[in-house]
């Protein structure tokens, strides 16, 4: 590894560790400035479908932009332009406008994502992507832990106002940290020079790619089709806590809690084991393992069942995370990567929006448990699918090709 990226990856995993602190504090303070001025549920639930009705609305456009943008830039004012938009949340008068701004730090975030897999790909050699990622795991997931705890702790002797400009200035360190990371950009491609204006024809790039790499398309479909039935079962989980298990709602947040130590725990995990696991072994196994800890706790009716269910599915969730990442950084060329990314991204968001209104309707008609178990079900159904083709001889190649790319 050379001395440029030795010296770039800790400032990159550090600007990504504020970002996601700030990020994590953000979603606590935002439901509590929402519903002190509506007192509303579903103005509190529009929260969650307003991100993701963004990223599918500009997926498309995304990364069209980011392949052919400079990296190093587009991360850096991503993620400052975010902080300064945070900074207006407290201040504009109507929650449309706040759900406005909420969607633009969202589209943000997905160019800020888009670009970033092809750096990181660039930045960090094959050989020592996985245990990048498995670090790049521990500093999220633990900012998903002690996000929500910092934020209860600044809401007890302050506003939600505090608590978003915390987040704002942890926008902008990371945004200065970024600016001292090296430039790496791929080599323009014949298909990636021309105008940003181009996003049809991208999508159209896009769709060439997956057909004529299928076994790649088919790991990242199943992948994310696990996202989708999980989001379908998150949705409604503090539902499933009050009703079927008939537990408190300070018993649900001790859950989350355990989850997110689950998760880092499978970090942890990863990068103990980053060179002795391949990628494929933690896709093959990570979302099975994770789909039946969910299901699990879905048919828990008690707190050791289902505190043991979500820790589990912490773990090998994020042992499933840190395989894919490596996977997906290896498999897609560097200077398409963005274009493909955010084309899935967006249809993965359409398809969560559908599965989160599919699953309040189920809620409504057969109760709260035929659903947690049903999304939990289909998630075992994915895993094994997954599973299986990871097994495949194409699959094989694919990952073989993107652990030495």
């Amino acid at each position: 590894m050379s001395q440029t990226r030795i010296a770039g990856l800790p400032l990159v995993l550090a600007a990504l560790a504020a970002a996601a602190l700030g990020q994590a504090m953000q979603l606590v303070a935002l439901n509590v400035l929402v519903l002190s001025r509506t007192h509303s549920a579903p103005a509190v639930a529009a929260l969650w479908v307003v991100p993701q009705l963004a990223l599918m609305a500009t997926g498309p456009f995304v990364g069209s932009l980011t392949d052919r943008w400079d990296k190093r830039t587009t991360l850096l004012v991503s993620n400052v332009a975010a902080g300064l938009v945070v900074l207006t949340l407290p201040f504009v008068p109507a929650v449309w406008m706040m759900y406005a701004a909420v969607g633009t730090v969202a589209a943000l975030d997905g160019l800020f994502r888009s670009a970033f897999d092809p750096y990181f790909r660039l930045l960090v050699p094959a050989e020592g992507r996985t245990r990048a990622n498995a670090v790049r795991g521990v500093m999220q997931y633990g900012a998903l832990v002690a996000g929500p705890a910092m934020a209860g702790a600044l809401l007890i002797h302050g506003r939600p106002d505090l608590v978003l400009e915390v987040n704002a200035a942890l926008l902008m360190v990371s945004g200065f940290l970024l600016a001292w990371i090296p430039g790496k950009n791929p080599d323009e491609s014949a298909d990636g020079a021309g105008a940003p204006g181009r996003w049809r024809q991208d999508v159209v790039l896009v769709w060439q790619f997956f057909r004529e790499h299928r076994a790649v398309g088919a790991v990242l479909g199943l992948f994310n089709l696990g996202f989708v039935f999980g989001v379908a079962a998150d949705a409604e989980e503090v539902v499933f806590v009050h009703r079927a298990l008939l537990m408190t709602a300070s018993t649900y947040g001790v859950l989350v809690s355990m989850a997110g130590v689950g998760y880092v725990l499978g970090a942890v995990a990863s990068w103990l084991v980053a060179t002795r696991v391949s990628a494929r072994r933690l896709v093959q196994v990570g979302p099975l393992v994770s789909g039946a800890a969910y299901l699990t706790y879905a048919l828990a009716h008690g707190f050791a069942q289902a505190a043991g269910g979500l820790i589990a599915l912490g773990v090998f969730q994020a042992l499933a995370n840190t395989g894919f990442a490596a996977f997906m950084q290896g498999a897609l060329p560097p200077e398409r990567m963005g274009r493909i990314a955010s084309v899935l991204r967006s249809l993965v968001a359409g398809f969560t929006i559908m599965a989160a209104l599919a699953g309040g309707l189920m809620v409504s008609h057969f109760g709260v448990r035929s659903l947690m178990v049903t999304a939990t079900g289909l998630m075992v159904m994915q895993g094994l699918a997954l599973a299986l083709v990871c097994r495949s001889p194409g699959a094989a190649v694919v990952f073989d090709r993107a652990a030495t790319a």
